[in-house]
């Protein structure tokens, strides 16, 4: 009994610290996304630029500004991560409508 109270604990410990409520992942998925978006970016420079993937990486970017503005909350720490980013996405969606003229 005492074997199967401990693996039951040990399986709600680590099922809980996966949660974004302890581990901070909504922040992480903001990082982790606009890290995607300007890796992205950092290719599409590297070569002549294609008008095509200009045009769809911005979109992607507005989508991704749209979306972090949209989900912020009570929580202040997130809230200013939200506005870091979305400050870099504004940032980099100029960039890219400069580079269609």
């Amino acid at each position: 009994m005492k074997k199967v109270l401990i693996i039951i604990t040990v399986l709600m410990m680590t099922g809980c610290s996966s949660l974004s409520f302890f581990s901070g992942g909504k922040e992480k998925n903001v990082k982790n996304e606009y890290t995607k978006l300007s890796i992205r970016l950092d290719r599409l420079m590297e070569n002549e630029i294609n008008e095509k993937n200009r045009a769809k990486l911005e979109e992607d970017f507005v989508k991704y500004r749209n979306k972090i503005n949209n989900s912020q909350g009570k929580n202040r720490d997130y809230n200013d991560v939200v506005r870091e980013y979305a400050k870099k996405a504004d940032i980099n969606i100029q960039y890219l409508q400069d580079l269609k003229d």
